[in-house]
């Protein structure tokens, strides 16, 4: 019978791991000390609160929903299951209103098979409205 001392599960963990990683210094979530980025990235969507307004998945507006391959009885369907939201003034359907701190978080978001539609470089977002001033 193998010994507790030799059992990887039982090994007490040795000190250069605990060095390797970092926790976010807002909710703990450990990241490998060699992906940095990550940290600061995850750390900022903390902080930024105002920039997460920026980057929201807003859907389309109704307006110009057919430039985005929604038929009149898809729009219907939307506004039947309330999912409409009004944005910077606009009518919007598709959307989910998750706010995002990055465009590129949006972009992913898009991307998933969950339902939503838009884009991230619409021009209806705050965040593409404040990168052109």
């Amino acid at each position: 019978m193998p010994s507790a001392s030799s059992s990887p599960a039982l090994a007490p963990s040795s000190p250069s791991g605990s060095s390797s990683q970092r926790p976010c210094k807002h909710c703990n979530q450990i990241f490998p000390r060699m992906k940095g980025k990550e940290l600061e990235r995850h750390e900022d969507s903390h902080e930024g609160e105002e920039k997460a307004l920026h980057w929201v998945c807003t859907g389309v507006p109704i307006l110009r929903a057919s430039e985005y391959g929604l038929k009149d009885k898809d729009v219907q369907k939307y506004i039947t299951a309330g999912r409409v939201m009004l944005y910077e003034g606009q009518y919007m359907v598709g959307g989910c209103g998750k706010s995002l701190c990055r465009p590129d978080a949006l972009a992913r978001h898009l991307r998933k098979p969950k339902g939503c539609i838009g884009s991230h470089t619409a021009d209806w977002l705050l965040g593409n409205k404040f990168k052109k001033q």
